[in-house]
């Protein structure tokens, strides 16, 4: 019973489902406070990744707390992430959340999750350029303060899932972004020829053409072009070596 009162419940947030909401409060007012048993999501959480601020306003209005509440952590390390309701928005590139998140909470434009991603990372990777900009005009040291516990920093996240134009906005943003290792001595190069993204390469190339030689000290000493043979990826390979890459 307990069960599916929890998944009824989060079901209406996710569909947006005022009335549902209010009546379950009235019978179960503490159903506010139940995780969803399969994401692990707060109440908070499951409104702000489903892009309804109208809940979002209800839940704060009801339970301010929510807003300093940790996902539930998971039994596999994998998704044991400790995510905030503004990285779960962020991911899902819902601004006006953010902004209202950010109103209620400053502070957590910053927090990092267990493996090191901010709100930044995770508008990044999902190619929300007009979140990265609202972050930033907030703090712009976000862009260099943090990285992930790979050491992974903004662009890199943007370049592995290849937004073209959220690279751009990164790289004017902050230059010295593209100079940068992560733990394995991959510049964000190395990241676009792990994936084969060529038009996001093309770009970083324009921005550092030493980049195509750049292989650090790590056991392989692996260049983006053994990288890229390594994983398979021949148009990323045929770019390369277009350009130079030997």
């Amino acid at each position: 019973m307990i069960y599916f009162l929890k998944s009824q419940w989060h079901q209406a947030i996710r569909e947006g489902n005022k009335e549902a909401l209010l009546h379950l409060l009235d019978e179960q007012p503490k159903i506010i406070y139940a995780f969803e048993p399969e994401s692990g999501y707060t109440s908070l959480h499951t409104a702000a990744a489903s892009g309804h601020i109208d809940i979002v306003e209800l839940l704060l209005e009801k339970e301010p707390k929510l807003i300093s509440r940790y996902h539930l952590p998971r039994p596999s390390p994998l998704i044991n992430l400790r995510l905030t309701s503004l990285h779960v928005a962020a991911q899902n590139g819902h601004l006006d959340i953010i902004k209202l998140l950010f109103e209620k909470e400053p502070k957590l434009i910053s927090i990092y999750e267990n493996f090191g991603e901010t709100p930044l990372h995770a508008a990044a990777a999902g190619g929300h350029t007009d979140i990265i900009e609202f972050l930033l005009e907030q703090d712009p040291g976000l862009i260099s303060k943090y990285r992930t516990n790979d050491g992974y920093t903004p662009l890199h996240a943007a370049v592995h899932e290849g937004h073209t134009k959220t690279v751009q906005l990164l790289l004017q943003k902050d230059p010295d972004l593209i100079s940068k290792y992560t733990v394995y001595d991959w510049t964000p190069l190395h990241s676009a020829a792990q994936k084969g993204h060529v038009e996001v390469g093309k770009l970083l190339y324009q921005a550092d053409p030493q980049l195509l030689t750049r292989a650090r000290t790590n056991d392989r000493k692996e260049t983006p072009l053994m990288l890229a043979t390594r994983m398979s990826q021949p148009k990323f390979i045929e770019w390369l070596k277009s350009v130079g890459a030997s």
